[in-house]
């Protein structure tokens, strides 16, 4: 009789830790589904490891694609990029269990080509077409809202790059006549933010924005808007969304660069620091160990330490005594401009240039002057 007693209790309290268990899991996997992964994971015994290779197990309910779409809606999306995105959600759902991080959902709607860089080499360039395009655009001014009120509250005064009134000139002014200018620059800058990166920061976006679902709609906004995996050199949302990427990092070197008393700032890919001491040498230990939290690295290729003995430039202006543009340049576009008002056909550095490109250069030249 004893025995009995004691095996209905193992078996009663079995079933309540069962019970216990399932209203644990339906709750977490509504509120905290990241989090749910890890914590039943534990429980499973599965090897869950970051999904840096792995497809997500948890992307998009089926029983929500409606309240995806109401979210995209309220996010500034017309009608036609609504049925756009409602058809690619369909193939989407289909799909998504055999889509990789490694890759993006919409990987085909991209054209390709390649553009020659200053420093050698090829440059790829992935633009989306059509209605994803035009998805990209519409999508530019709730986040750019969001990062905006971000960079007033917490005072951010060092990023120059796809900000309305700034420029690579108002990235070099805080360097100038500094004993020591440190420039290092991001290896694969957008190719190399990934497609996890980019979900986690348009989740906080959107929960920012008081939407409802933020991460189950971040999960699909992250594969429309990137490319084999990070984001496309050439959407004109990527460098919006590279700013928003880099939020965390700029605020850390921020703090840090205040602490030691040096100058820090930041035009895309290229960071900066000067200073008057050999801290700012020690300051690229700092930004190697923000940029490896999210996943990149520096191009030490492309780390160069001025000192004020000698040439300091920033993003291509001289910094050493005021910001201005090299003499070489300057003698180039005023012979390019000799050469239209003698009816002769204008060129730079061997380049044919057409009358809007000289206009560029002419008035890139101005704003250094002025500025």
């Amino acid at each position: 009789m004893r025995f009995g007693r004691c095996f209905v209790a193992v078996e009663v309290k079995r079933a309540y830790k069962c019970i216990v268990y399932k209203l644990f899991i339906s709750v977490m996997s509504h509120h905290a589904p990241n989090l749910f992964d890890r914590i039943a994971a534990f429980f499973t015994g599965e090897n869950l490891t970051p999904a840096v290779n792995k497809t997500e197990r948890y992307i998009i309910p089926k029983n929500k694609p409606e309240q995806v779409l109401i979210q995209l809606e309220k996010l500034g999306l017309t009608k036609d990029v609504l049925i756009y995105a409602r058809d690619q959600l369909k193939l989407y759902l289909r799909h998504r269990k055999s889509i990789p991080n490694s890759c993006s959902f919409l990987d085909d709607e991209y054209k390709t080509y390649n553009i020659p860089k200053r420093s050698g080499g090829v440059r790829q360039i992935c633009s989306p077409k059509g209605k994803l395009k035009k998805l990209h655009k519409q999508l530019i001014p709730a986040v750019n809202r969001v990062l905006e009120e971000r960079y007033v509250d917490y005072g951010v005064q060092n990023v120059n790059g796809f900000r309305k009134g700034r420029s690579n000139i108002t990235n070099a002014v805080p360097h100038v006549g500094k004993p020591i200018v440190v420039s290092v620059d991001v290896r694969d800058f957008f190719p190399s933010i990934s497609k996890q990166l980019l979900r986690s920061n348009l989740q906080k976006v959107l929960k920012e924005l008081n939407l409802a679902n933020p991460y189950i709609t971040g999960y699909f906004l992250a594969e429309l808007l990137s490319y084999k995996g990070g984001l496309p050199a050439g959407s004109p949302i990527s460098p919006l969304l590279s700013n928003l990427c880099m939020f965390s990092a700029d605020i850390e070197l921020m703090m840090v660069s205040k602490k030691w008393n040096l100058n820090f700032t930041r035009y895309a890919d290229d960071i900066t620091v000067s200073g008057s001491d050999e801290s700012a040498k020690k300051f690229i230990v700092v930004i190697r160990k923000e940029l490896n939290k999210i996943g990149l690295q520096l191009n030490f290729k492309k780390t160069t330490i001025s000192r004020s003995g000698r040439r300091q430039k920033v993003c291509g202006l001289n910094v050493n005594t005021k910001v201005s543009l090299s003499r070489q340049y300057r003698r180039s576009i005023r012979a390019a401009s000799h050469s239209v008002q003698n009816g002769k056909d204008p060129h730079l550095n061997g380049n044919p240039l057409n009358l809007a490109q000289l206009r560029g250069h002419l008035s890139y030249i101005k704003a250094v002057m002025k500025g």
